[in-house]
Order: structure tokens, then C-alpha cells, then sequence
């Protein structure tokens, strides 16, 4: 039996998770000390990892609504943007948890945030493109999309098509997992559990959002 997700309830709940995820790294960050391994702290987080997220971010934005803008016209402006409006919280979440595990706030933290933005912006796209669209009779009648529309619907379709690439991926972070603690590379298997739970939560967290936006919209 297949299990349905209501996406239109999951939004409030992932982002109380979210904020409270970023709490916690947070505190720990203020409570550990530098003599703490791996080193974590605040004393530690280099401003250089702010500065390339946020232009990492901010032509990640530009690029992606351009882009929808172009396929989508006029609605491609807001999915960019709402989709933009996911990818910040994602990658808030990629920092609490690196904090969380333990991983070292550095050069893969910020190769994580990149493949969060990446995850996100997949999923909103898939998602777009699998909205129905309206039929001939209400395009003649100039109607707007049905909004019998069930997008929790859309959300588990679009579940099931990241679930292709997320598989894989999945058992492609456990197999780096396992030879990095054969080889020794203990550092490099701390952003593996961070990065399994990123690319879930990035999907999860952007289909929410999908439906919260297209419901309201409707």
C-alpha cells in the first residue's frame, strides 16, 4: 500500500523542525570550545564561508528565476522566487547540521549548501512541470487552473520522480561513508550523514512549500 504525504499540512511542522534545528547549532556553537575536535565553534567559522554562500545564493536566484521567467512567463517570476525563498532555508539547514554532526564548518559544508540549492531547484522545477494544465475548454472559456486541483498530489508525484535521483545518490554517500572509515578519511564521513538528511529535507521542505504557494494561489 502506498503512503500519501499531506505536503499541505507538512509546511508548518518543517519549518518549526528547521528553526529548531538551527536553535540547537546555534547553541552548540556558543557552548562548545575551540578545544572541542572536530572544531566547530564560532571561532573557527570563517566569514569567507558567509560571503560565498550569500553570492552563491544570490546568482543561484537570479539564474533560476530568469530561467522560469523565460519558460513559465509571468508565474515562472514567483516559482523563481518562492523557490529562492526555499533554497535559504535549506541552506540554513545545511549549517545546523554540519553543527549538529559535528562536521567542520568549511569548504564541504559550502559544497553541501551548493547541492542543497541544487536538490531545491530540481524539485521546484519537477513540481512545476507536473502541475496538469488546464484543459481546452477553460483555456477557451479563459478560465485559470482548475482548482479541484489536489497539489499534495502533484507534491507525491514529483516525491516519486526526486526519489530516482535521491536513491542513488543515497547509496552512493553510504558507499563514500564506509571507505572513508576504511581508508581512515574520518573527517570526510562526518558530512555524509549531514549530506543524506540535506538532500530528504531539501526535497520535502520545497514540495511544502510548493503546495502552500500554488493552494493559496488558486
Amino acid at each position: 500500500m502506498k503512503i500519501k504525504i499531506n505536503f499541505d499540512k507538512l509546511l508548518r511542522p518543517v519549518l518549526l523542525f528547521s528553526a529548531g534545528l538551527f536553535a540547537v547549532g546555534i547553541l552548540m556553537l556558543l557552548i562548545f570550545t575551540g578545544n572541542t575536535q572536530p572544531q566547530y565553534t564560532l571561532g573557527n567559522l570563517r566569514f569567507s564561508l558567509f560571503i560565498k554562500a550569500f553570492m552563491t545564493s544570490v546568482f543561484a536566484v537570479l539564474f533560476t528565476t530568469g530561467y522560469c521567467f523565460i519558460r513559465f512567463k509571468k508565474e515562472g517570476l514567483w516559482l523563481g522566487l518562492f523557490t529562492a525563498l526555499s533554497a535559504v532555508i535549506n541552506v540554513i539547514s545545511v549549517f545546523s547540521f554540519c553543527v549538529v554532526f559535528r562536521a567542520p564548518l568549511g569548504e564541504f559544508t559550502f559544497a553541501l549548501m551548493l547541492y542543497s540549492v541544487f536538490v531545491t531547484y530540481m524539485t521546484a522545477l519537477i513540481f512545476k512541470t507536473n502541475i496538469p494544465k488546464p484543459d481546452k475548454t477553460s483555456e477557451k472559456k479563459k478560465l485559470k487552473t482548475p482548482v479541484s486541483i489536489c497539489f499534495s498530489d502533484v507534491a507525491d508525484k514529483t516525491l516519486g520522480n526526486m526519489l530516482l535521483f535521491l536513491i542513488p545518490v543515497t547509496l552512493v554517500l553510504l558507499a563514500v561513508f564506509v571507505i572513508t572509515l576504511i581508508f581512515g578519511a574520518g573527517e570526510l564521513s562526518l558530512y555524509v550523514i549531514p549530506a543524506i538528511l540535506v538532500s530528504l529535507f531539501s526535497v520535502v521542505q520545497t514540495l511544502s512549500v510548493g503546495c502552500k504557494y500554488y493552494t493559496n494561489k488558486l
